[in-house]
């Protein structure tokens, strides 16, 4: 990857990953990891992990290719405890436009655990 590439693919992150490159808590190729994992179910964790015992960038491949015991049902009620904190901590800075778009990506995700609650 060259060097403007990864510049730009880190825009891709969360903001909390790109906060903590801004803040030398992550360094590029440690950010780059993260981009490639951008997607991968403990993404949070192991940024959270990575940043508070200061993982290095093997540190970080290794925790993604690594299996966690558990997960499922807790991981997807963390993560949006996490996201519903975070709206109510930015509430003002989140514009009409952007409160609409994920509104919509919101009732997705209803839509799909609707028809999961249905079969059940």
């Amino acid at each position: 990857m060259k060097y403007a590439e990864r510049l730009v693919s880190v825009l891709k992150l969360p903001v909390e990953a790109q906060e903590a490159l801004k803040n030398e808590a992550l360094n590029m190729a440690q950010a780059i990891i993260f981009v490639k994992n951008i997607n991968h179910s403990r993404f949070f964790d192991i940024l959270a992990k990575a940043i508070k015992n200061k993982l290095t960038a093997k540190g970080i491949e290794k925790a993604f290719v690594e299996k966690k015991r558990g997960g499922g049902v807790a991981f997807f009620k963390k993560r949006v405890v996490q996201f519903k904190h975070e709206v109510e901590k930015n509430k003002s800075s989140i514009s009409s436009q952007h409160a609409t778009e994920i509104l919509r990506e919101i009732d997705e995700i209803i839509k799909i655990l609707s028809e999961i609650a249905d079969k059940n």
